[in-house]
């Protein structure tokens, strides 16, 4: 079995192996059956492996009830595994396989930091439960996983780390109510107004999962389905309802990477709600969709600013921001994004700084915007608070990201200052405040991994550990560290979609290996080694300049071919040192000479003249006989673009996208819809018999030949109520609180309910909407109230 990355999509590799428990498992049998969860583990001692065996134990109930099979993969012998299937009562398969086999093949080598990380956060929950642990078995340095296998045998959902049993739980159940929502489309929908409702719901669930799993197909499948609702919904009319659809495309658009497309969509949105008030008749609602249209605008214009900020435009993309705060600060409901985004106009100027490598006012800026994405936090949480505005959960994230924005900046003012201290030649703190940068770093990536958007951050931390370990060996003279930069720099090529800065990576990777032959270069005593070191050198240079110049980077490969010349003539110097014959030395001296003069000229025309300038100063001293300290390491310097903030980028969240209308609203839409219809049906119904009562009434009054007063009628009395007709009430009544109570005292397990969002039976914990009596699962109700719905229904807010 070899190496194999996998991703979602892919088939999964099938295997035949005995289980301590289950006998033979041959996973290609089980597929097609039912979806299989197939969880590696580390070993039954592991505390971080035992942590998960109890969460997994917990939930078994739920998972076999969505129709999933646990398949548990684990590294301990037969001996403790049988003890553990024993104690615990475990019932699915539990199967053996070590580093090299099972794990290997799904791409599950060394743990990363985050796994880490989060077993460190863990620890206290650990404690508590009395988890210990226990012996050591299999590879201690095991990266643990779930996959999630479809019944068609590819990978639906994947995670590396520690187990995460709600996400797959929520996976499985929107799984199912996709499927419940395509039959009833097809099979038992008729009405134009149903398809429509029905199509945005199931474009919902794909959202939702494509969300949760990561994968590009299912948000292109929500794509198609919110495509469907704007045509289906433009041909009847129902502007609302397509408008609405925009947002949701929009948002999918976001999801994807592609900023310029949601931007226009929004606009898309805007118009389309513009002639939606021509149908709305309620002030109340007006004043909602005028704020709605605001609202969007602001929104196409934070898009466009995204779109900007990952091309590196970061003064466009700060004015863009500035604009949408303008709009937001004066929209009471959505007033609280207004501070978050004019916090993020600021990064952008502080990211701009950065790169043009003005690091002291990049640091002032990361500090004013720390403070400004603190001011946000204080006015989410104000916002929160007040029990008017729903969509409290999602706001919450929000706040989460705030908060990591912060920690962000904190690590960037820690990163812009180790390059000060690195520029002005104190390594050894510079390497202490690329350290504090990394670990911070780390954290954020943590948070921004559950949202499935860290790459960049995950860039940050390589550079960050590289440029620390480079510090530290510049500090001790030691080429491992050099040797270590070199790798961390060929790590971070593999997050760089761009090739050009994947060959800036590649020429930072080699002229680390030139730094760490030029350690061992000084060091070196016999001539012969220390030729064989100078070719070594000498190439790395040249690989390093090509990998610059094939990137676009003219500037540092003029500077690494310049030194590569610089270094040939410090090596003339060197020999010329060494050697005996007074001829031989003039001769090692004159070519020197010669080369330093190249060198200079070459470091002038590429536009270094301090460098140039150094150079001429050691040609003299040369020319003059006064001796010089020579060493490779200090004559092979790296290029500033060695620590340029080129590519680096920082991440945006998921989490920060507008909110759109909630799919009850849309719902509640058609309804009044409808009855704002039916009232002007009924409006012009008794408008035409007035006119008529009135054409009638005119004409009699011709007709008549004398004047009579025409009494009113008298309004019949009402009749007494018998003590038979008040019995009935009585007895209605009474019955109306017995159904009630009933209700509420029901076996729903024998009435065999429907919820409403998979369309399928309600086996055991249920929620009733108070408002309008609509069945979901209690798990439906979970993980809709994450994502910031209400009742489907009534618009009613979920109170769990």
């Amino acid at each position: 079995m070899g190496k194999k990355k996998i991703k979602i999509g892919d088939k999964a590799p099938t295997f035949k192996l005995d289980s301590f428990n289950s006998g033979i498992i041959d996973l290609a049998e089980l597929i097609g059956k039912q979806k299989i969860f197939l969880i590696f583990s580390r070993y039954f001692g592991c505390p971080g492996s035992q942590f998960d065996l109890k969460k997994l134990l917990n939930r078994y109930p739920e998972i076999e009830e969505e129709g999933g099979k646990i398949l548990f993969i684990t590294q301990s012998g037969e001996k403790i595994a049988n003890e553990f299937i024993e104690r615990e009562k475990i019932e699915f398969p539990v199967i053996p396989s070590s580093k090299d086999e099972l794990y290997k093949e799904y791409g599950l080598e060394m743990a990363s930091d985050e796994t880490w990380a989060e077993l460190q956060k863990n620890k206290k929950k650990i404690a508590k439960l009395g988890i210990k642990h226990l012996e050591y078995e299999g590879w201690e340095e095991q990266e643990p996983g779930q996959f999630l296998i479809d019944t068609d045998g590819s990978i639906a959902y994947k995670k590396k780390g520690w187990l995460d049993i709600n996400s797959y739980i929520e996976t499985l159940m929107f799984s199912v109510a996709i499927k419940a929502h395509k039959d009833y489309i097809e099979n038992e929908i008729e009405s134009p107004t149903e398809i429509i409702a029905a199509q945005i719901q199931l474009g919902f669930l794909y959202q939702a999962l494509g969300i949760l799993t990561g994968k590009i197909g299912t948000l292109e499948q929500a794509r198609e389905s919110f495509l469907v609702v704007v045509k289906e919904s433009n041909k009847k009319g129902f502007h609302f309802h397509s408008a609405a659809a925009y947002e949701y495309l929009a948002n999918v658009e976001n999801r994807l990477g592609n900023y310029m497309i949601s931007s226009k969509y929004y606009e898309e949105a805007r118009e389309t709600y513009k002639k939606s008030l021509q149908n709305i008749e309620l002030n109340t609602l007006k004043e909602k969709i005028t704020d709605k249209i605001e609202y969007l605008y602001a929104w196409n214009l934070i898009e466009k600013a995204k779109s900007y900020h990952i091309k590196e435009e970061y003064l466009q993309a700060k004015e863009y921001y500035t604009e949408a705060c303008v709009i937001l600060r004066n929209l009471p409901n959505y007033n609280y994004e207004a501070s978050y985004y004019y916090a993020w106009s600021f990064l952008e100027e502080a990211e701009n700084l950065s790169k043009e490598e003005k690091y002291d006012k990049a640091i002032k800026n990361y500090e004013n915007t720390k403070d400004l994405f603190k001011n946000s936090i204080m006015a989410i949480r104000s916002f929160r608070k007040n029990k008017k505005y729903s969509n409290r959960e999602v706001i919450k994230k929000l706040e989460e990201v705030a908060k990591s924005r912060m920690n962000y900046c904190s690590a960037r003012i820690k990163l812009e200052e180790a390059r000060v201290l690195g520029k002005q030649g104190e390594h050894s703190a510079a390497a202490e405040k690329f350290a504090t940068a990394t670990t911070q770093f780390r954290e954020v990536c943590i948070v921004f991994k559950k949202n499935r958007k860290h790459k960049e951050l995950k860039i940050l931390y390589y550079l960050c550990r590289a440029w620390e370990n480079i510090e530290l060996a510049k500090t001790h003279d030691d080429p491992d560290r050099f040797a270590k930069a070199a790798q961390l720099f060929t790590k971070v090529k593999k997050f760089f979609s761009e090739n050009k800065m994947k060959l800036l990576a590649s020429g930072n990777s080699a002229f680390c290996q030139a730094l760490k032959l030029s350690t061992i270069f000084d060091k070196e005593i016999n001539t012969k080694n220390k030729t064989e070191l100078y070719s070594k050198i000498q190439s790395m240079l040249r690989i390093a300049a090509s990998s610059y110049r094939k990137g676009g980077f003219e500037g540092g490969a003029d500077w690494t071919l310049a030194t590569s010349t610089y270094f040939d003539a410090t090596w003339y110097l060197i020999r010329a040192d060494k050697e005996m014959s007074l001829e031989k030395k003039n001769d090692f001296l004159k070519r020197g000479s010669e080369i330093f003069k190249s060198t200079a000229e070459l470091f002038g025309e590429a536009g270094y003249r301090n460098k140039e300038k150094e150079i001429i100063e050691k040609l003299n001293m040369v020319k003059k006989g006064e001796k010089i300290i020579i060493s490779a390491l200090n004559t092979i310097q790296e290029p500033s673009l060695f620590r340029s903030a080129l590519g680096i980028v920082t991440p945006l969240c998921p989490i920060e996208i507008s909110q759109p209308t909630r799919i009850s609203e849309v719902l509640q839409f058609k309804k009044k819809a409808i009855r704002v219809k039916r009232k002007r049906r009924f409006k012009a119904s008794g408008e035409k018999i007035r006119k008529s009562l009135k054409r009638v009434k005119s004409k009699f009054k011709k007709n008549i030949q004398y004047k009579e007063e025409i009494k009113p009628l008298k309004p019949r009395k009402a009749k007494k109520s018998t003590e038979k007709s008040l019995l009935e009430a009585e007895i209605s009544e009474e019955q109306r609180l017995i159904m009630k109570k009933m209700e509420s005292e029901i076996d729903f397990q024998e009435r065999k309910f429907t919820c409403i969002v998979h369309k399928g039976v309600i086996h055991s914990a249920v929620y009733i909407c108070p408002n309008c009596n609509t069945f979901y699962c209690l798990k439906c109700v979970s993980a809709l109230k994450k994502i910031g719905e209400n009742c489907w229904y009534c618009n009613f807010e979920f109170d769990i």
